[in-house]
């Protein structure tokens, strides 16, 4: 799509600020605010950033040995029109992620979002489409007089109690969603203290982790709204329940909407299903980082709480299983077989 598209988009949701934003590889948006006046340029040129961004850790601190300087230039992003979603806390804004450029125009090649549109591409050249469904898990923690953060209410786990204790932000959540059309399986009350997950209804690869991050940031800022903070980090406390990030993986080829399994047997994967778990082996290192919020410190919401603090790397917490079950979670969505394959793969 061309800048005038993304300007038309803009008018037909009403917003007249952009946010554009990309998330970099500790899973911190990181975003720029354009006004009216310069819309046009950004839309069609992006907005800059320096490389050595990319050196920041969570603590806002450059990494050790960082691999690009302060002298290592510039990059550009340029907002992905297919991804510019109305803001419904702010109106008249507008959320849009973006392609990372060098800045005569390029594709950079540490682009996390490229790399992953590139691989559905290459799926796709082979007749397989894949279909991603995402259940991420939260808490919603407050504040104490030590300054520290506590689970904000001791509730039962999976109960009706829960919900409607919580109605108000799960409803502003729910409602918040569907105007960004981030389209919601649903949101249940999980096994920890004031623990919730979402199940966001599956898509195509880049789509379903734009919509995840679109959908883990909103409830960030409504949980703000409201006093409280969402930590979807894999492990707050070392005292209680981890929060999963769990992916269902489905796959159609031609002729076949559910390409992982044996057609011959029940209780077998096909040869692609069987390349599928074979890729989410050997990458199993490097995914077990990803959608969390890594850290290399400990985690500040256990200082000063006579608890023992914990690490945040997702590979430690991060419940993760490589078994494939007919009509999982995301194969049970209103979205039927013609759009998501009966087994899915759960990661």
């Amino acid at each position: 799509m061309t800048a005038h598209a993304a300007r038309e988009r803009l008018e037909a949701i009403g917003a007249r600020h952009l946010w554009i934003a990309y998330h970099d590889y500790a899973g911190l948006a990181r975003a720029k605010a354009v006004g009216p006046d310069r819309l046009d340029d950004a839309l069609a040129e992006g907005v800059g950033w320096a490389l050595a961004n990319w050196d920041l850790a969570v603590t806002d601190h450059q990494v050790p040995d960082p691999a690009f300087a302060a002298d290592s230039g510039d990059f550009r992003l340029v907002p992905d029109v297919a991804t510019i979603r109305p803001l419904p806390h702010h109106p008249g804004t507008a959320l849009a992620y973006g392609w990372l450029t060098e800045p005569g125009g390029n594709a950079w090649g540490g682009d996390p979002r490229r790399r992953l549109d590139a691989a559905q591409a290459r799926l796709a050249a082979r007749g397989v489409d894949v279909q991603v469904g995402i259940e991420a898990e939260f808490y919603l923690a407050g504040s104490t007089a030590s300054g520290s953060y506590e689970p904000d209410e001791r509730d039962r786990m999976f109960s009706q109690a829960s919900i409607d204790a919580r109605w108000p932000l799960l409803q502003a959540v729910l409602d918040g969603l569907a105007t960004m059309d981030i389209a919601v399986h649903q949101i249940a009350k999980e096994y920890g203290p004031s623990q919730y997950e979402i199940s966001l209804l599956p898509a195509r690869p880049l789509e379903a982790v734009d919509r995840f991050l679109a959908a883990r940031d909103l409830i960030k800022e409504l949980a703000r709204e409201q006093g409280v903070i969402a930590s979807f980090m894999p492990k707050p406390w070392d005292d209680l329940p981890g929060c999963g990030l769990h992916v269902h993986l489905g796959a159609a080829a031609a002729g076949d909407p559910d390409a992982l399994a044996d057609p011959g047997d029940d209780g077998a994967l096909s040869p692609t299903g069987g390349s599928v778990v074979a890729g989410l082996l050997a990458h199993a290192a490097g995914r077990s980082r990803s959608g969390h919020r890594p850290s290399t410190a400990p985690s500040g919401c256990c200082r000063d709480r006579g608890r023992r603090p914990t690490r945040s790397g997702a590979s430690a917490t991060a419940r993760r299983s490589s078994e494939c079950r007919p009509g999982g979670p995301a194969a049970t969505s209103s979205t039927g077989p013609a759009t998501w394959a009966r087994t899915s793969i759960s990661t």
